[in-house]
């Protein structure tokens, strides 16, 4: 029997893998987590032989749950679904242990295949993500400005694009609206922009967004 631990903050996303996984034989999802040290307790009791991870998580992001997971068992299959393809998280992730890197709008036949791709020990990348992954390694041309962010300086800067308010991402983030502010002035500086309206146009640029 294979058993899957489910890590994403949208109980319906839960309901929409575990319906898809069950035309998979001799599988059981045994645990759900909806955030990051939810996710690493449970690993811990239920010692699942696959995780399917999303990266945008309150708290403790995917990533470094990621991180966390392989060093307490490197043996681990991960899998990572998120509406997040580009650059740096798939290689960041890739990196860090996981097997697999798809996009939440991959098909049910696709998941199953990447599935079953990882769990022969194999690494399995949307044809997406590989491309974008082939073209940064071949060409210095392909590096942006928010290569130089951390994925957690990422992850307040996708928020932000989506428009999402400061006292929603403070809350997720688990540091007061002050903090949050500064936290966010830095990562400008970074960018060397101003505010959100050259943010947005800055990732457009980058291709981040459309």
């Amino acid at each position: 029997m294979i058993t899957v631990l489910i890590v994403d903050d949208h109980e319906i996303t839960r309901v929409g893998i575990k319906a898809s996984l069950q035309m998979i034989p001799d599988l059981q999802v045994v645990g759900e987590a909806s955030h990051g040290l939810e996710a690493l307790q449970l690993a811990k009791e239920l010692n699942p032989q696959v995780v399917l991870m999303d990266i945008n998580l309150p708290g403790i992001d995917g990533l470094e749950t990621t991180r966390k997971m392989m060093i307490s068992n490197p043996s681990l299959k991960i899998i990572v679904l998120s509406i997040t393809i580009h650059d740096p998280y798939p290689a960041r992730l890739l990196e860090a242990g996981a097997l697999g890197y798809l996009s939440k709008d991959c098909s049910a036949r696709e998941l199953i295949k990447a599935f079953q791709t990882v769990m022969a020990g194999k690494r399995y990348v949307s044809s997406e993500i590989a491309q974008q992954l082939a073209l940064k390694h071949v060409s210095p041309l392909h590096a942006t400005v928010f290569d130089t962010l951390t994925l957690r300086e990422m992850q307040l800067v996708l928020l932000l694009i989506e428009g999402k308010d400061l006292s929603y991402i403070s809350e997720i983030f688990f540091i007061s609206p002050k903090t949050l502010m500064t936290y966010r002035n830095q990562i400008f500086k970074k960018l060397k922009i101003k505010n959100e309206v050259q943010l947005i146009l800055l990732a457009k640029s980058a291709k981040l967004i459309k």
